[in-house]
């Protein structure tokens, strides 16, 4: 009878010890990933609105200096090349925008637009397959607008001159 009663014991203690485990693994499962809020571009400031954009050396100018912007995605989602590129044109018209007097004509040439993209490394093909990259590096984004599986647009930087052309 001793024999007997030591073995239940000992089931009613690795059973019980089963059962909290069990709960403790239950109640560790990682949570469902929030979705990342929509991508939103830069707005264009009300005194950028009649800036222009040229794409070349404007004639009959006087270059005020230059700038560059940078737009970034962030932790987004729904970025599109397009996109990021409109929102650093509206960051870009915003920040010359500050240097224009009254009644001014304001240009800006664009001298070099980049964009930059995060790459996912996979350590073999089972973990391509399953979107499992065991690290990232950046680096300049492909030329198409396509970006395949893998790659993430980072951001879109500007240079430009800006060039004052008169009165309006």
């Amino acid at each position: 009878m001793l024999f007997y009663g030591k073995t239940f014991k000992n089931v009613l203690l690795f059973g019980g010890s089963a059962l909290a485990l069990a709960a403790l693994v239950g109640c560790s499962a990682p949570e469902p990933e929030k979705p990342k809020p929509k991508y939103q571009p830069t707005a264009l400031e009300e005194g950028a609105k009649g800036i222009t954009i040229a794409t070349s050396k404007p004639y009959n100018c006087r270059i005020e200096g230059e700038t560059d912007v940078e737009e970034e995605v962030g932790d987004t989602s729904g970025a599109t090349r397009s996109s990021v590129r409109g929102g650093a044109l509206n960051k870009l018209k915003n920040e010359a925008s500050y240097v224009v007097k009254d009644g001014q004509k304001i240009m800006i040439a664009i001298t070099k637009e980049e964009s930059r993209c995060k790459f996912a490394i996979y350590s073999n093909e089972k973990d391509r397959k399953n979107g499992k990259a065991t690290k990232y590096e950046e680096g300049p984004c492909p030329e198409d607008d396509y970006l395949p599986n893998g790659v993430s647009l980072v951001s879109y930087k500007i240079y430009g001159d800006v060039y004052e052309c008169g009165t309006r």
